[in-house]
């Protein structure tokens, strides 16, 4: 007898949220108005029995209305808009949905009222409760829209969407929308959004909590971290601190003032500009591995009056040689690094990548890196300027160039470089860039308006060289050596000490005569990598000394000049420039880095006289 076995795999069609964009408010913040994560983590998990039940609706006795209010709810919030009088635009987010099942996915949105059943004439609908009048109300009033409302996802296929809040009048709406990809998941989204008032500043906090990053107990100077603060109202208004829970807070830990602290640019009225950002920088420096709360009233006021907001901030100490540094959760969690769809309705500007880390960096030591600026467009040019921004704190970020113009179809070579300062900080935030279109051939701006690109920034304090200074001060080192120490760091990093050295380069000299004179150096000069004190006896060290003594040690003092630190980080920056200028060169098609590169002989005939 001949037996068949056959094997197969079930999948249920699947569908991720792969980017979500606006013109005017960045990537990251729409991640959290949109709950881009946790929705995203819901979409790809099984389905439970209530969306088994809902998937098979015409084989169980249960209502409709009841299994809906089973399902799974998330909210999408198009933020804060101020009225516009003149002109209606409404907020329009372009979403991308990918196919990352293996069948053909289909999606659908239903607005309430597209679920009726239509009745009779003679039939009585009845009073509609409370929740039915308020849907029919937005749904009469039109604010929220979505196109298009169906589609079809071939596997690794993606679409954009347009998601759009119109804020027709003052005040905050929501509308409950039905969401379900046919035989997955279906899912009930709460579309939100509030209108402001056209004379109105508004100030909006990144975060309801900022948690501060773990910091070790017993600093010899505090962190900075700065927390944003940006302005979503159509007026400029001021805010200002009350400071009085920080006094509160040191008397409750011994009178240590510095656990919070904010320094004098905080403790005045400041201004923001409406769609801008301002920073309100914290200094934290916890003595107990513990974790420190407070909560700091602000007062904001515009030409129409005051309003209230509360800032809470959150930092946890631990000591750095009895536990582990605890885990950190970043701001930007669940954020897409880059455009997932170029070729959809989105913006035609984007980055290479929308986020830069550059992770822990040593004061004074210049840390590079490079993005590209790319111009989608084939009909218009694009003018680029990156705002100047208080975000990195008492750090220098050069964006080279700051602005410029980038041709139809083209891109820019933008490179960064970041100097530390000597006062420790901590950040994670974004730089605004603003774009505008310009007409290829005429010359003329186009009527679209101002945009936005933002460019998310990372840099972490470098926390073992303040804690190596506090061990170096509590053994009894002189402060004053201290002090001049950084003095000398100072001088050095002097912008006319470059100029000077510059040059001093200029002008012939000999680096090699220099070093024949050098005496032979002791042991403690020799490097690990030409002695190897871990893998050499004492007797191979020994002749390396005493070859170094020699009359024959001359090419082994030489090389001891390359290991100088100075010349480690001259050599660094000509290879990172070197580096940049070949990147270029393989973005603008010159050279391709995945080929090995030709060499080219030139040959001369030889003369009559050879």
């Amino acid at each position: 007898m001949t037996y068949c076995e056959l094997l197969a795999n079930g999948d249920f069609p699947l569908i991720k949220l792969m980017d979500i964009r606006n013109e005017q408010i960045s990537t990251s913040v729409l991640c959290d108005y949109f709950n881009f994560g946790s929705l995203n983590k819901e979409l790809l998990s099984p389905l439970n029995a209530q969306e088994l039940e809902f998937n098979n609706a015409e084989k169980t006795s249960t209502s409709m209305a009841k299994i809906q209010k089973n399902l799974k709810r998330f909210e999408w919030n198009f933020g804060k808009i101020p009225q516009n009088l003149k002109t209606l635009t409404p907020r329009r987010v372009i979403i991308t949905l990918k196919n990352v099942g293996g069948v053909n996915s289909q999606f659908a949105f239903h607005m309430p009222n597209e679920s009726e059943i239509e009745l009779e004439p003679w039939m009585d609908p009845g009073e509609p409760t409370p929740e039915q009048a308020f849907e029919n109300e937005m749904l009469q009033k039109g604010l929220f829209e979505v196109q298009p409302k169906q589609g079809t996802l071939k596997p690794n296929e993606q679409m954009d969407i347009e998601a759009l809040y119109y804020p027709k009048e003052v005040g905050e709406h929501s509308l409950n929308i039905f969401f379900q990809v046919l035989n997955g998941k279906p899912l009930v989204l709460k579309f939100a959004g509030k209108t402001l008032h056209p004379r109105r500043g508004h100030l909006q906090l990144r975060k309801e909590t900022f948690v501060l990053p773990p910091t070790p107990i017993d600093l010899v100077t505090p962190i900075t971290y700065p927390l944003e603060v940006r302005n979503y109202g159509s007026i400029k208004f001021e805010y200002e601190i009350d400071e009085e829970p920080l006094r509160e807070l040191a008397a409750k830990n011994y009178n240590f003032n510095e656990i919070f602290y904010l320094p004098t640019q905080n403790k005045k009225k400041i201004p923001v500009q409406p769609n801008k950002s301002e920073y309100i920088y914290v200094m934290f420096r916890p003595i107990e591995a513990k974790v420190y709360s407070i909560e700091l009233p602000i007062t904001v006021k515009d030409i129409e009056g005051t309003q209230s907001v509360t800032l809470k901030i959150e930092g946890a100490g631990y000591h750095p040689l009895c536990s582990p540094i605890p885990s950190y959760q970043s701001i930007f969690t669940s954020t897409p690094l880059c455009r997932s769809n170029l070729k959809g309705l989105g913006q035609k500007a984007s980055f290479s990548l929308d986020e830069v880390d550059f992770g822990e960096v040593d004061p004074n030591v210049p840390s590079r890196r490079m993005i590209v600026l790319y111009n989608h467009s084939k009909t218009h040019a694009l003018n680029f300027a990156f705002e100047m921004t208080g975000l990195v704190c008492d750090d220098v970020l050069l964006m080279e160039p700051l602005k410029g113009n980038v041709p139809a179809n083209s891109h820019a070579d933008i490179k960064m470089t970041l100097k530390a300062s000597n006062v420790p900080s901590g950040y994670e935030g974004e730089i605004d860039c603003t774009i505008n279109w310009v007409q290829e051939e005429s010359g003329e701006k186009a009527p679209a308006g101002d945009q936005f690109l933002y460019l998310r920034i990372k840099k972490r304090p470098m926390l073992k060289a303040i804690t190596k200074l506090k061990t170096e001060l509590e053994e009894d080192e002189p402060l004053i050596e201290d002090i001049l120490t950084g003095m000398i760091k100072e001088i050095l990093i002097d912008p006319s000490l470059e100029e000077m050295a510059r040059r001093i380069e200029d002008q012939p000299t000999s680096l090699y005569t220099d070093t024949d004179n050098l005496s032979a150096p002791g042991i403690s000069y020799l490097s690990r990598e030409l002695v190897g004190d871990g893998d050499k006896t004492e007797e191979q060290r020994d002749g390396y000394v005493e070859a170094a003594n020699s009359e024959e040690g001359k090419d082994f003092r030489r090389k001891l000049v390359f290991l100088n630190q100075e010349y480690v980080r001259l050599t660094e920056a000509i290879l990172d420039n070197t580096l940049f200028n070949v990147v270029q060169e393989a973005t603008h098609g010159e050279c391709d880095l995945m080929k090995a590169p030709r060499t080219c002989l030139l040959y001369t005939s030889p003369s009559p006289r050879d």
